[in-house]
């Protein structure tokens, strides 16, 4: 697949998050919808890989815990449950 062009997440790009606690990701995914974002939760690792070829979002949430795991991996940034709001907005705003 082509690489899409990347932009800032602003309401109008695609994200999803993946975690296997369903009432965490259905309450962040909220608070990302209430933020004026478009959001695909699933609540597995393989649907996670499956989604992320098939929807190429712009941002992913994941449910991962090694931070040292999660840079060597090549995620950007690391925040830790419970998220503040108001540092994740920050983060996608920014994010290009």
């Amino acid at each position: 697949m082509p690489p899409r062009a990347r932009k800032t997440f602003d309401g109008e790009d695609c994200g999803y998050g993946a975690d296997d606690n369903v009432d965490a990701a259905t309450s962040l995914a909220t608070l990302l919808e209430l933020g004026g974002h478009t959001v695909k939760v699933v609540h597995d690792g393989s649907i996670a890989l499956t989604a992320t070829a098939e929807l190429r979002p712009d941002v992913i949430l994941l449910d991962i815990e090694d931070q040292r795991r999660a840079s060597e991996a090549g995620f950007t940034h690391h925040v830790t449950k419970p998220v503040d709001p108001g540092r994740l907005e920050q983060l996608l705003r920014v994010q290009a």
